[in-house]
């Protein structure tokens, strides 16, 4: 596998509110993602907390880099506007609307 570095983001759960997390969930076209086991807000928002595919897909996790500012310059000069994908590991998971 190649890495490609600075090739640009996707992110299908970077969402402000663990609600959006859920609407993008009832859009999949990939039925067995949208289960409800999958969409309960603490399961969400531990997954999240903990870096962990919120799928349990193979292969799938995310690391928390301290301090990291390799992301775009915009974010970071907003960190007010855009906490929620500075940083997930607090209660909240960075959501805003949990815990409910």
């Amino acid at each position: 596998m190649a890495d490609l570095w600075n090739a640009g983001w996707h992110c299908s759960t970077c969402y402000r509110t663990v609600a959006d997390v859920l609407r993008k969930m009832a859009s999949f076209s990939h039925v067995p993602l949208n289960q409800e086991v999958f969409r309960d807000p603490n399961r969400i928002a531990d997954r999240v907390r903990r870096g962990k595919d919120i799928w349990d897909r193979d292969g799938e996790f995310y690391d928390f880099v301290p301090n990291n500012t390799d992301m775009p310059p915009f974010l970071l000069a907003h960190p007010e506007r855009f906490g929620y994908l500075l940083n997930r590991t607090g209660e909240s998971a960075g959501f805003e609307d949990y815990p409910p």
